[in-house]
């Protein structure tokens, strides 16, 4: 419909936006995928992150899977280095918070050009999420500096994945896709306590 109003209005041209570039990881050796084979409920989770994260950004972007990283930290980093290059916008879930195999943080540190805005929330859930600003050549440091780029690194939780793609990542694609910033506030919702907060 809006194009067809553009054409009876006698615009023949109008500025235009492209829709930003979203790649999507999950990570831990642990998330199971259909490739590993049969399903053992002792070892594996299932996959739900990707596909919620992709389902709820795809309005807002062109979402591409990068997949299940492992627990491996130059694994990530040759993830983050391809995904900065093709995309403005990179989530990751999983691999945020503060274990052995927690890798989102200092993989974004380990960027040659880069700053981790913050690396927890004061948020239940979402507390270990990351927000980094990096640029297209970040992790190649003999490189001019390329377009802007954002890595957010959400929890593992499936809840808490949404949560926090909901209130920060989707206002951020509708910001890099024109809207203005009075068009992006995160949702909210008016509750009614049912006691009073002592």
């Amino acid at each position: 419909a809006d194009v067809a109003i553009l054409a009876a209005s006698g615009r023949e041209s109008v500025d235009a936006v492209r829709r930003p570039r979203v790649r999507v990881f999950s990570s831990g050796e642990e998330v199971w995928t259909p490739a590993k084979g049969p399903f053992d409920a002792s070892k594996h989770v299932r996959d739900a992150n990707r596909a919620g994260l992709a389902a709820l950004l795809a309005p807002h972007a062109e979402v591409s899977d990068g997949g299940v990283l492992p627990d491996d930290f130059e694994a990530w980093i040759d993830a983050l280095r391809d995904a900065v290059r093709a995309c403005d916008v990179v989530v990751t879930t999983g691999g945020a918070s503060v274990g052995r195999a927690d890798h989102a943080k200092a993989a974004l540190e380990a960027a040659a050009r880069g700053r981790v805005a913050f690396g927890r929330l004061h948020m239940k859930p979402g507390k270990p999420t990351t927000f980094a600003t990096l640029d297209a050549n970040s992790y190649d440091a003999g490189d001019a500096p390329g377009d802007p780029r954002y890595a957010f690194a959400l929890p593992g939780n499936p809840v808490s994945a949404l949560v926090t793609a909901t209130l920060l990542v989707v206002p951020a694609l509708k910001r890099l896709g024109g809207y203005s910033s009075e068009l992006c506030p995160p949702p909210e919702a008016p509750l009614e306590l049912a006691d009073a907060v002592a």
